[in-house]
């Protein structure tokens, strides 16, 4: 899913409420839901109805039957058929059979059910009612644990792990449509002003990807011709968004295409959205996203967040994040994804530029969005869907990305969403993985980008140059500091760029670990400056930019917190801005009245000609919203200064 906020308003979060729940999957496996439910009752804000729950036990001797429901009003259930003794205490149903099972056996748990079905405290997820006409239901709570919400609508073993397939039978008024996941089989109209809509979920999926929506929709439809063959395309939207539709994904297709050539084939029986009066994101459930009607406006402005859900079915839907804890397993992925779309439908400068928008955010506040500077795993249950999660989660794989190199990753890539596919997947097992495949030990990697808070920070200190006949022997000289972290992180590949004054330009890799590195190149002009990472691979503590200035020019440089001034120039000059989120070596003799902070420095170098006259604007700020939001506040109003 995908969080923002359309309208101004906002939730404030004051306290996380624990809901505890064993793992029920231990002992139980659902293979299949009938979910047969009547929404006709939208005014009144009910439901009513019964699920049928084939499962299997996994263990012998198994007595009882644990199912997850929030918060209705069970009525009865029975077990094959047999009525059963429950208890239920608005939040596990105990279901008590008349003998135990084995692990060899099939049982049928179908309990009948009724009530208002409940919303996330955050206001972001469960069950939703609109007016007279529109129902609608969002898997994931951001608030209550455990966060999945399958539960607010049906019994369930509600957790990552748990995979089934799914058949919906909604009944609704008839002159409403219900739309869930898969395919529609069957609509029946009751003749008593009702209809019942029949949908089949072949793939199997989690709980909280599981969906219903119901409201006077139409169909927007085409067809998606995937390299496995031609898939049915359906956006359910209100009939005056039909249109608009059309504009809004005008690029679906495209994107498609893409992510099928980078990530493997859309395995999944059709692709699907469908419109809801939320205005705080979107929702991934599996071939009926949940997408915000506000957004469909016939513009592109929003076309990253259908990118981004779509995404989840290869990172989310497809394979799932074992736990909350690895969760930037779905969501940094899907908003790599979201980055990367924009590389193969645009341009790869916008993507890196979007990517380093979404590092610099990560970087700059994380800590204050999420209460906390944490690794991105284990997550703490209670900032599962923070900025760490997203942003910083989508920084790491665009660094494992070029840590790579491109033919291995996606390699990589496609056979990762093979090997997991229809399965749950935690952050070891992806190192693991990634391991074995690539013949790379990855565990130095994770542990530093992965299993760590903070930051590495990687700067160039020095290099030297000797002539060797035509060539030049340059060593250069690499630092590694930290930011928020107490551990170096080794194994490091980071690249160094040379360039002299007449514009050759050469990019070398330097492999090392621990604080200090060096390496010795051959280079076919001598270099007067080297350049860390000035191709943007990587997402450490610096946030950077380069440009290439002809005339005089207001020039900011995104992401550093600088804007130069071009004043006079008579050629050509080359700029690199380094915005460093660590504190500056500190003087060796102390200037009086000049203070240093300890959280960000500046470095500016380049290519100049003989006549260039600058005047360059540093921001400092002790804001602590806005797009300057903790750069300084504690610097400027703690130091001596103030």
């Amino acid at each position: 899913m995908r969080k923002f906020i359309i309208f101004p308003f906002c939730f404030v979060f004051l306290a996380f409420n624990s809901f505890a729940q064993p793992n029920h999957s231990d002992t139980l496996d659902v293979l299949h839901y009938d979910i047969n439910l009547d929404i006709t009752n939208i005014s009144g804000q009910t439901i009513s109805g019964n699920t049928v729950l084939s499962a299997t036990p996994k263990i012998d001797n198994l007595a009882y039957f644990p199912l997850d429901l929030q918060a209705l009003t069970v009525d009865s259930v029975f077990v094959n058929d047999t009525l059963c003794s429950f208890s239920y205490n608005d939040t596990l149903i105990h279901i008590l059979p008349a003998h135990a099972y084995n692990s060899q056996d099939t049982v049928w748990l179908n309990v009948f059910y009724h009530g208002h079905p409940i919303t996330d405290p955050s206001g972001w997820g469960g069950f939703y009612f609109s007016g007279s006409s529109t129902a609608y239901n969002l898997g994931v709570g951001f608030q209550d644990i455990p966060h999945n919400y399958g539960r607010v609508w049906f019994p369930c073993l509600d957790d990552f792990n748990d995979r089934a397939t799914y058949d919906f039978i909604i009944t609704t008024a008839d002159n409403l449509t219900a739309v869930c996941n898969g395919t529609m089989e069957q609509v029946t109209d009751n003749g008593d002003g009702t209809k019942t809509w029949h949908w089949i979920l072949h793939q199997s999926i989690p709980t909280y990807l599981a969906s219903v929506a119901v409201s006077n929709y139409v169909a927007v439809t085409d067809t998606f011709n995937s390299m496995t063959g031609p898939i049915p395309i359906g956006i359910y939207v209100l009939p005056g968004d039909s249109t608009d539709a059309i504009g809004s994904f005008s690029h679906l297709k495209q994107i498609l295409a893409g992510f099928e050539q980078y990530f493997g084939p859309y395995r999944w029986e059709r692709v699907g959205y469908v419109g809801v009066p939320f205005n705080s994101g979107a929702m991934e459930h599996a071939t009926s996203i949940a997408y915000p009607s506000a957004v469909i406006d016939g513009g592109s402005s929003y076309e990253y967040l259908y990118a981004h859900e779509l995404s989840h079915h290869w990172f989310g839907d497809y394979l799932t994040c074992a736990s909350a804890e690895d969760m930037w397993i779905n969501e940094g992925w899907a908003v790599f994804a979201e980055s990367f779309y924009h590389e193969f439908l645009y341009d790869k400068p916008t993507y890196v530029s979007y990517l380093m928008s979404t590092h610099a955010n990560a970087i700059r506040v994380a800590e204050y969005d999420d209460g906390g500077i944490y690794p991105l795993y284990p997550m703490p249950q209670n900032t599962t869907y923070g900025t760490t999660t997203y942003d910083k989660g989508a920084s790491v794989v665009h660094t494992l990305r070029n840590y790579f190199g491109d033919t291995l990753f996606f390699n990589a890539v496609r056979a990762y969403v093979t090997a997991f596919g229809l399965k749950d997947v935690s952050s070891y097992d992806l190192q693991d993985f990634l391991t074995t495949y690539t013949g790379i030990d990855m565990t130095d990697f994770f542990d530093g980008w992965v299993f760590s808070p903070g930051y590495p920070h990687f700067s160039v200190d020095s290099f030297s140059v000797v002539p060797n006949g035509g060539n030049y022997d340059v060593t250069v000289y690499v630092r590694q500091r930290l930011r928020e972290r107490t551990n170096f992180t080794n194994s490091n590949r980071v690249e160094v760029s040379f360039s002299d004054d007449l514009w050759h330009f050469q990019a070398e890799e330097v492999n090392f670990s621990g604080e200090f590195g060096q390496a010795s190149f051959s280079l076919p002009f001598e270099p007067t400056h080297a350049y860390m990472d000035l191709n943007q691979k990587m997402c450490d503590a610096r946030t950077t930019g380069s440009k290439v200035i002809s005339s005089v020019a207001v020039i900011p440089f995104s992401n550093t917190y600088l804007t130069l001034y071009v004043n006079q120039i008579s050629d050509s000059a080359f700029i690199q801005v380094e915005h460093n989120w660590v504190a500056p070596d500190p003087f060796e003799i102390g200037i009086p009245g000049l203070y240093l902070t300890d959280k960000r420095y500046w470095k500016v170098e380049g290519i100049l000609p003989d006549t260039f006259n600058i005047t360059a604007r540093f921001l400092y700020s002790v804001a602590t919203t806005g797009s300057y939001a903790h750069l300084d506040y504690g610097f400027l109003i703690d130091s001596p200064i103030h």
